[in-house]
């Protein structure tokens, strides 16, 4: 088994249960709630650094209010 064999595995059998568990939906490597004002993101980001043996990664997180969203001339909802 590979790092990145191992890194899937992380994610999806320990990260992925977790973040489902307080209401995140994934899409690949993307866990993203819907909020009463907003949205959260956390995205885990795999570096194209890594090898075969060692998988590096950044957590990447973001937030947004609707009212921002709107403002900007974009639907909240999606």
């Amino acid at each position: 088994m590979t790092a990145i064999d191992r890194f899937d595995s992380w994610l999806s059998e320990a990260i992925a249960p977790q973040l489902r568990a307080r209401g995140y939906r994934k899409s690949l490597s993307t866990f993203h709630r819907r909020g009463s004002e907003g949205w959260a993101v956390i995205n885990f980001q795999k570096s194209r650094f890594g090898t075969r043996d060692d998988v590096r990664f950044y957590v990447n997180v973001g937030v947004t209010l609707d009212r921002l969203l709107a403002r900007g001339g974009l639907d909240p909802t999606h």
